[in-house]
């Protein structure tokens, strides 16, 4: 995750111009209030369903992020239009 980090700050960045250490703030805050809670939420899995079973869950989370990821490079391509 923290590879892609640089990239998804200069794609906030440059999706929000007027406002970039908003986004940055925000950025940084929701990755780990998010990382925090994922934390928590694959042990109530574990402890509820077994670690196999968390595991095998949590393996198919990042698909759940195709759709934000698809709606992303939309909002991208009409911002920045491709230069020919």
């Amino acid at each position: 995750m923290f590879s892609a980090t640089p990239i998804l700050l200069a794609t906030l960045r440059e999706l929000l111009p007027e406002t970039r250490s908003t986004a940055s703030d925000l950025y940084f805050s929701l990755s780990y209030i998010l990382t925090g809670l994922s934390a928590v939420l694959s042990g109530a899995i574990a402890d509820a369903a077994g670690i196999r079973t968390a595991f095998t869950l949590l393996a198919f989370v990042p698909l759940l992020t195709l759709p934000f990821a698809v709606l992303l490079a939309d909002r991208y391509r009409l911002v920045r239009p491709r230069v020919k």
